[in-house]
């Protein structure tokens, strides 16, 4: 038993505080192994024991006033008595009891759906460019976007209804916004049979090489969107210029549907002279 004079207010022993209840009473002496502590005032008396301790801050305390039991975490308190206890140790009153604690914490893993919609993720087998549909693929509750994907027809309707069912979080409809030019994409079928957004390709015959010496330096070459299932307009290159629109359009992976269109045939691919000058390539 140590005994503390009136001047003494809070000490700490081995990591532990020990509070004075009053002058000329008595506090608990802390074991550093863990084993017990008592104490007593008017009448009043608690005891704490620990059932292993580990470490010198591992010791138990007890007081008349109100304390808690704690392990890792966990409080527990007497109805006039408590206790304080170290690690796996339990506390009791006079008159009321700890509770032993138990060490961690539980945690629990949230949040909501995600807010982003895939075209990979619905139907994309196709046989030609009339069989798939531009659609917006990305985050439904960002800033609006333009179509960069596309499906099959048939599979539209449950794409649009499953991107207006995607509920947004919180403060996400009050994001400002800035104005969006689109690019224009053209929904098409690969050479793979699947839909996809391409660029478009717009084919001038001003963009190729046209000068000739006579009608077989020329080729005839349809103009406008090269993929087009509607080409109705042509036009004539010269050899070279027509091995660079080959190259181009290999670049484009397109599977036009069956024109439906009524056009005039292409005619044939004629150069233009006048005098010692060079031709031009034109057709009709």
């Amino acid at each position: 038993m140590v005994e503390w004079g009136c001047s003494l207010g809070l000490a700490t022993a081995f990591g532990l505080s020990l509070f004075s209840p009053a002058c000329g009473g008595s506090a608990f002496e802390t074991s550093s192994d863990g084993a017990s502590g008592t104490g007593n005032e008017g009448g009043g008396s608690g005891t704490a024991s620990a059932a292993s301790g580990t470490g010198g801050a591992q010791g138990a305390t007890a007081s008349s006033s109100t304390g808690t039991t704690s392990t890792s975490g966990s409080t527990s308190s007497g109805t006039t008595g408590s206790g304080t206890s170290g690690s796996g140790s339990t506390g009791s009153g006079s008159t009321g009891s700890g509770s032993t604690g138990s060490g961690g914490s539980t945690s629990g893993a949230g949040g909501g759906s995600s807010t982003s919609q895939w075209a990979e993720d619905y139907e994309q087998s196709c046989g030609n460019d009339d069989e798939c549909e531009l659609v917006l693929e990305g985050d439904a509750c960002a800033c609006p976007g333009c179509p960069n994907a596309s499906v099959n027809r048939g599979a539209v309707e449950k794409y649009q209804s499953d991107w207006e069912a995607i509920e947004c979080p919180p403060g996400s409809i009050d994001i400002v916004c800035p104005a969006v030019l689109c690019v224009v994409k053209l929904a098409a079928c690969t050479a793979m049979g699947l839909c996809t957004a391409r660029d478009p390709l717009y084919i001038e015959a001003e963009n190729y090489e046209r000068s000739c010496e006579n009608e077989e330096d020329c080729r005839v070459i349809p103009t406008g969107e090269a993929c087009s299932s509607c080409q109705c307009t042509f036009s004539a290159v010269n050899q070279r210029g027509y091995e660079q629109y080959v190259e181009d359009l290999e670049g484009v992976d397109c599977t036009p549907g069956p024109s439906v269109c009524d056009c005039a045939g292409p005619g044939s691919a004629h150069c233009a002279r006048e005098g010692t000058e060079l031709g031009v390539c034109s057709a009709g």
